[in-house]
């Protein structure tokens, strides 16, 4: 998703100019929290079922915050290192939050 807003800077601009960038980011998330689940799901995050849509939810809204942040930014920092970053913070959240990975 990064390098797809990365390829496609120059389009954010003009929608988030518009106004029509918190539309876009809400589908966004939408389709992350769809992803997030079947990853929460993968990762044996353990808890109760809306423990896990708790982490996803979390994963989504976590991702859209980075994503808006980094485009606002100007996507500055290079695609592969944000979501690096981004890895290693919710990693460490599904850790210590309400059920354990692996665990």
């Amino acid at each position: 998703m990064l390098e797809h807003a990365h390829s496609h800077f120059r389009l954010w601009e003009s929608i988030a100019s518009r106004g029509g960038g918190a539309v876009v980011l809400e589908r966004i998330q939408r389709m992350i929290a769809d992803l997030a689940a079947l990853d929460v799901t993968a990762l044996a995050f353990k808890g109760s079922a809306p423990q896990r849509e708790v982490a996803a939810q979390y994963i989504a809204g976590a991702f859209v915050a980075v994503l808006r942040w980094w485009l606002d930014q100007g996507a500055k920092l290079p695609p592969t290192e944000v979501d690096a970053m981004f890895r290693r913070l919710v990693l460490r959240g599904l850790e210590g939050g309400v059920g354990r990975i692996g665990a």
